[in-house]
């Protein structure tokens, strides 16, 4: 069955009309010469020239290659493919140093689905330098567009790492390339279809880890608390205003912490009562299901490393609580709470990891929290990678307990460590990968992952830690649907916390269909089955 090719036509026509048609001679050129071919670019642009008035300039002028580049984008604009593909082939016949027609030969291939020919054409897309050997100079819109191309060509075949490495070399050399959004849609789009057939594929080999239920003894009796303030936090949403929150904040910090202990565990004893049975009150709605998020939030904004075990035995509990009781805000409640209470606990943390038969969300919520802190507190780089070494080592040495891997849970954890560049845990996770420990749906092969593992942090990875005013602010803005939280500026936690030439002469506005991001805990429109935030985010 022939695969789809995931580079769509139009991508590959619009390419080729924003490529530049410049050859190394162009500003050898008379200035008047210079300007004529600029000027009959336009003229194609806005159909102002016919096929044959261009077909008469490249019989007057027979070495100047641009005159037969600008034919061949006319040819394609009339729909005229095989005239196109003549002339790009004569092109590069008689101006074996002319890189532009070179570039439309291989958009061809690539529209055609004869994209090894693009790789042959290029000689396996080596450096410029090796590819014209006797050219000692390159037009900066010749490297951009031929980075481009290597784009295309790597993202058409679902090779996502080289494609990457070019599109990361392309924005650092120039990121105001024309096509540039052009080349992150494309790699999206290549790893999408790539994860499908990854998911296919790795079906057979999935392990997850059957839930053994730990849920504490039911009970239908309310909680006494001993501030009778802390019983605004069940009858409200996430509208509870700052100075509601500065409010409570004040309260006795010891007897405050208690009494929000007892709401984590009211919520855990009462969850059948709650939900599941019948009884007078109007229960769960909107507001007061709340009641263990806001218990959570507090709990990380007074930093109570004590409650550590409470927050933990919350991770005991099964998907359904967890959807019950927070909708999509788990882990945005949970890996901060962890990450809070827990960076100076790293062995519970670990000791969690090693408890059979859990959640894959219990186990990953503590992975990113524990990869937050080399994202935060970089000095403390080696004792996160230390923690991540030891948890793999072990799920290695006991990659036959069925209760305890989850190649979805390792996939996941692989992913943070890509987060953080832990390039130093490159060999255990090749082990990981060849005992067929990581799904491969989640992270990628793992030459994929081996190219992540590198560079710096990104921005876009940082896990955010905020305090409970900036929870409740992003909380809300979700709730209202808005795209960017209007963040109030309170302090974090501690400290810790060139264009190508013919821009200026014409340039037409690429089309760009406008798409909502989903949230980064909701799933990928891509159909892997994975968050988003750790799939195509």
């Amino acid at each position: 069955m022939k695969k789809d090719n995931v580079i769509a036509d139009s991508v590959v026509r619009i390419a080729g009309e924003y490529f530049s048609f410049e050859s190394a001679n162009f500003d050898k050129y008379p200035i008047e010469l210079q300007k004529l071919l600029l000027e009959t670019e336009i003229r194609i642009l806005r159909k102002k020239i016919s096929a044959t008035e261009l077909e008469i300039l490249v019989a007057k002028n027979p070495d100047i290659p641009e005159y037969k580049t600008l034919l061949l984008l006319i040819y394609d604009r009339q729909g005229r493919r095989s005239k196109s593909f003549e002339i790009a082939l004569r092109a590069v016949r008689e101006h074996p140093g002319y890189l532009a027609c070179k570039l439309y030969l291989g958009l061809h291939y690539v529209l055609s689905d004869e994209i090894e020919k693009a790789y042959q054409l290029f000689n396996g897309f080596v450096e410029l330098e090796e590819l014209f050997p006797d050219r000692t100079e390159f037009l900066t819109s010749e490297v951009d567009d031929y980075l481009m191309m290597g784009i295309l060509y790597y993202a058409a075949v679902e090779k996502i790492a080289p494609a990457a490495k070019r599109l990361e070399k392309l924005k650092a050399r120039n990121p105001e390339y024309v096509l540039m959004e052009m080349a992150e849609k494309s790699i999206e789009a290549a790893r999408r279809q790539r994860n499908v057939i990854l998911f296919e594929e790795w079906r057979p080999k999935r392990r997850t880890v059957e839930y053994a239920d730990r849920s504490l003894p039911q009970l239908t009796t309310v909680p006494i608390f001993e501030l009778p303030e802390i019983e605004i936090l069940y009858d409200r949403d996430f509208t509870i205003t700052p100075e509601e929150i500065s409010s409570l904040l004040t309260l006795p910090r010891d007897i405050f912490i208690r009494d929000l202990e007892r709401m984590i565990m009211d919520a855990r004893q009462r969850y059948q009562y709650l939900f599941y049975n019948e009884h007078d009150q109007e229960f769960p709605n909107p507001v007061s299901a709340r009641f263990l998020s806001h218990a959570v939030l507090f709990l990380t904004e007074c930093k109570a490393e004590a409650s550590l075990p409470v927050i933990l035995g919350l991770l005991e509990e099964d998907e359904t609580f967890y959807f019950d009781w927070f909708e999509d805000c788990f882990e945005d409640c949970l890996i901060p709470a962890i990450y809070q209470l827990g960076h100076q606990q790293l062995d519970k943390l670990k000791r969690l990891m090693f408890e059979p038969n859990l959640t894959l969300y219990a186990r990953d919520v503590v992975s990113d929290a524990v990869s937050g802190i080399a994202m935060h507190q970089p000095e403390r780089r080696g004792e996160v990678l230390r923690w991540f070494e030891e948890v793999f080592q072990y799920f290695i040495d006991h990659r036959e307990d069925e209760r305890l891997i989850d190649t979805n849970l390792i996939g996941s954890m692989v992913i943070s460590c890509t987060w953080i560049k832990a390039i130093e845990l490159q060999e255990i996770i090749r082990t990981l990968f060849a005992n067929d420990l990581v799904s491969i749906d989640f992270c990628g092969p793992f030459d994929d992952v081996k190219a992540d593992l590198s560079g710096a942090i990104e921005d876009d990875d940082i896990i955010p830690m905020l305090t409970v005013y900036e929870q409740y602010e992003y909380f809300k803005s979700e709730i209202d649907g808005d795209d960017e939280p209007d963040i109030p500026d309170y302090p974090l936690y501690g400290d810790n916390h060139e264009k190508t030439s013919r821009s200026s002469f014409y340039e037409p506005q690429i089309p760009v269909i406008a798409e909502k991001t989903p949230g980064r805990n909701a799933p990928c429109p891509c159909g892997s089955g994975k968050k988003y935030k750790k799939c195509c985010m």
